[in-house]
């Protein structure tokens, strides 16, 4: 009898488990199917409005201090001593923002240029080309054509033509400049920029190289932005990389026999080669003249005429874009505006070039340049060469020009008779161009003989060399208070609320709170989410992880840290997209978006922990990318035209965020969807991360130091830097089990014990 009445219990007992699992599991179920149509609870329209506006006017405001405080610095200089010293200091910290190569107190312009290779010379009226190719500071050759006075003479000046991203050295203009110079008594180096012409890092050469119509003349142009963010990665800078060959090209010059090394006259194209050449200037004094085009001051894009404020409304600084020679990193913070970097060629000789139409009487730019040579007593050796019309200007079209035109090469000319008495043959100009091919320096026998290799196999290698990151500090900040928020949303037992917090100093962080019907007052545990894009895409897309979560009494927070969700600009990370654009701006004030959502996930964190009842000690972090892996037969050689040819890239940036939390002693860091390592991005010409996942130069390499046993970390599904699953293996770090992650982190919550329970 007892027996059976044991049996009979047992039995009522197993079966009451049963019916309360199903139950269980019907009920995540139906909370799983809740979740993945949610939607966020309704703001007003004034608020969305705000929270959109929020970063651009936070980008406008920072950079308009940053041009107030600059102008302050410069107004505050009332003597030559006080420039120079100005300039010293300015010089430094320009210097320091352009790489690894700039860093040391010490540092010199590259002297050596060696070895040299002459591939051959076309003879011509009155001058000679000669084919050579020449090593970089950083190891890499440089294809460049030397025009030669034919005779030669005695104390020769030379020329070096950084030239634009349009076209590398054969281009006509070029040619003509070349031709001209050297007819005139002088040498001229004309070299093909890193990434440029013979020096192209892409395989994309002719129409033929891809099976669909792209723009084969743009594709130099185009990988700019991949192979600065290669030389990124391992501390460099393209800015810094052109800026020394062409201070290796004055080396070359000075050595040349009948030189006159006291004149050497550096030429910037428009349209991205004023750039390096203002930098190479303002840092190498052997230099004795340079006029760079469309840097430090009016832009192409600026209105014409300025305005009568322009002293005070002129953007000195710039914004930032994915042309990173355009804006330089640290810029807006160290105050090395474009207007620092041109002044700091005085009292050297200074041609201030303009494309276009140019308002000599409103341009703030110029009069800060007369008073600076007017501190030398050298007022003669400033002058200017500018073009007419505007770049939108259609009837009549404006001075474009594809380098240096011949209305701009006028006003230069005058300036060099008088300054270096260089006098062209009957007064004119004339041309004699050759084809391109001829022009060409890396012959087969060369190619054979030299065996270039790319640059990427250097970045690898340097790579190898550098330290892991440092742990993150973590500073206090206070707690935020409330902008805004929701009612509570009740959803089959769900409770909800959004809320827009303001953290110091002006800080908007919209937050979306999720917690169980059961959810106590005090003490809960909760996860943090980390994500790209918007709320209530991400909730549906991890409805059933999500549902497991607040199953187990967990609650969960969705935060929009800077620039994501509610405040961001999509979830596009391509070249021309808002998000590169952010990004560029803020490495301009020596800022990483890493960094600002940081600061945001502390402040998420600091109220959770305090208004919202979450238990501190019992605080998960989950960090995610919505973007599918490619499959590993991806055709990744394809051209740069539009962003949308080519395949999705991955998004690191929400776990450089989570894993910059691991000194924090949270009981978990669940990572979905996190890129290996950065180096799998230096294994080809094309690079699909995000700008923002990319460090500054000199910043320590940005692994997470997964050797730690100690950390509570899970990665799962990684990816490499084209997007491509990587095979799972074990790594110190992480966590294989094969449950699921919503019970990986159920589990370490659990786990952890508060210290005020």
């Amino acid at each position: 009898m007892l027996a059976s009445t044991f049996r009979l219990l047992l039995f009522t007992a197993l079966l009451a488990i049963s019916v309360t699992s199903f139950a269980d599991e019907a009920n995540r179920q139906s909370l799983t199917e809740t979740l993945s149509k949610f939607t966020a609870p309704d703001m007003p329209d004034e608020v969305k409005q705000k929270l959109r506006d929020y970063v651009p006017n936070d980008l406008r405001q920072r950079r308009e201090a940053a041009n107030a405080k600059s102008s302050a610095d410069w107004h505050a200089i009332k003597s030559r001593e006080e420039w120079e010293a100005f300039r010293r200091e300015k010089l430094k910290l320009l210097r320091k923002s352009l790489g690894r190569s700039f860093a040391k107190d010490d540092w010199q312009p590259p002297s050596k240029y060696a070895p040299l290779e002459k591939a051959g010379e076309i003879k011509g009226d009155g001058y000679r080309i000669e084919k050579l190719l020449y090593t970089s500071a950083y190891g890499q050759w440089i294809t460049a054509n030397l025009y030669a006075p034919e005779p030669p003479r005695e104390k020769m000046p030379g020329f070096i033509v950084s030239h634009a991203h349009h076209t590398p050295k054969e281009n006509g203009e070029l040619q003509d400049m070349g031709v001209l110079w050297a007819r005139a008594g002088c040498y001229v180096l004309v070299p093909d920029h890193l990434g440029h012409g013979e020096r192209k890092q892409h395989p994309f050469r002719s129409a033929a190289d891809y099976a669909k119509p792209f723009q084969v003349s743009r594709q130099d142009y185009y990988h700019r932005y991949d192979l600065n963010l290669q030389l990124n990665i391992i501390g460099e800078s393209l800015m810094g990389c052109l800026a020394l060959d062409l201070m290796s090209g004055v080396s070359l010059l000075r050595d040349l026999p009948g030189i006159d090394r006291e004149k050497i006259i550096l030429l910037g194209a428009v349209a991205g080669g004023g750039d390096p050449a203002a930098v190479a200037a303002a840092l190498d004094e052997r230099i004795s003249c340079a006029a760079p085009f469309n840097f430090g001051g009016p832009q192409p894009e600026s209105k014409y005429p300025l305005p009568e404020d322009a002293e005070t409304s002129f953007n000195y600084g710039g914004s930032g874009g994915w042309e990173s020679t355009r804006n330089l990193a640290s810029s807006l913070k160290d105050g090395t505006l474009p207007w620092v970097i041109v002044g700091s060629i005085a009292p050297r000789r200074l041609i201030y070039g303009h494309e276009f139409a140019w308002d000599r009487e409103r341009d703030p730019v110029w009069r800060r340049f007369e008073k600076i040579y007017g501190w030398y007593d050298k007022p003669d050796q400033l002058s200017f060469a500018t073009g007419y019309g505007t770049i939108t200007a259609k009837d009549p079209p404006g001075s474009h020009c594809t380098h240096i035109g011949k209305t701009h090469r006028k006003q230069i000319h005058e300036a060099l008779a008088k300054w270096f008495e260089i006098k062209l043959p009957n007064g004119e100009e004339s041309t004699d161009r050759h084809d391109s091919a001829e022009l060409r320096c890396c012959t087969d026998e060369l190619h054979a003989k030299l065996q270039p290799v790319p640059l990427l196999v250097p970045l690898q290698a340097q790579w190898k060399k550098m330290a892991l990151s440092a742990p993150s500090e973590f500073e206090d900040s206070p707690n935020p208070t409330v902008d805004w928020q929701s009612g509570e949303m009740l959803i089959n037992g769900l409770k909800g609320r959004q809320i827009v917090l303001r953290a110091q100093p002006n800080r908007l962080i919209p937050l979306l709170v999720l917690e169980p019907p059961s959810a106590p007052a005090k003490n809960k545990p909760g996860v943090l989410v980390i994500n790209r894009g918007l709320k209530q895409d991400f909730i549906r897309q991890r409805a059933a992880l999500i549902a497991q979560l607040l199953d187990a009494g967990v609650s969960v927070a969705l935060p929009d840290l800077y620039n994501s969700g509610l405040t961001g600009s999509g979830t596009d990370t391509g070249r021309r997209s808002g998000n590169t654009s952010r990004s560029s701006t803020l490495a301009m004030f020596g800022n990483h978006l890493r960094d600002e959502q940081l600061q945001d996930a502390l402040s998420t964190f600091g109220d959770l922990s305090t208004r919202q009842g979450w238990d501190p000690d019992r605080v998960a972090v989950w960090s995610d990318s919505l973007i599918p892996p490619n499959p590993d037969d991806t055709n990744f050689q394809v051209p740069r035209d539009d962003d949308g040819r080519l395949p999705p890239g991955p998004d690191p940036l929400p776990h450089m965020v989570a894993q910059a939390m691991v000194e924090m002693d949270l009981p978990a860091i669940y990572t979905r969807g996190n890129i290996d390592s950065l180096e799998t991005a230096l294994r080809n010409q094309l690079v699909l991360l995000p700008h923002d996942a990319v460090p500054l130069p000199l910043m320590v390499r940005t692994d997470v130091a997964t050797e730690s046993p100690q950390l509570r970390l899970r990665q799962d599904q990684l990816v490499d830097c084209w997007n491509r699953a990587v095979p799972t293996s074990v790594r110190p770090g992480e966590d294989n089990d094969p449950r699921t992650a919503a019970a990986w982190l159920i589990e370490k919550l659990r786990a952890k014990k508060s210290p005020s329970r």
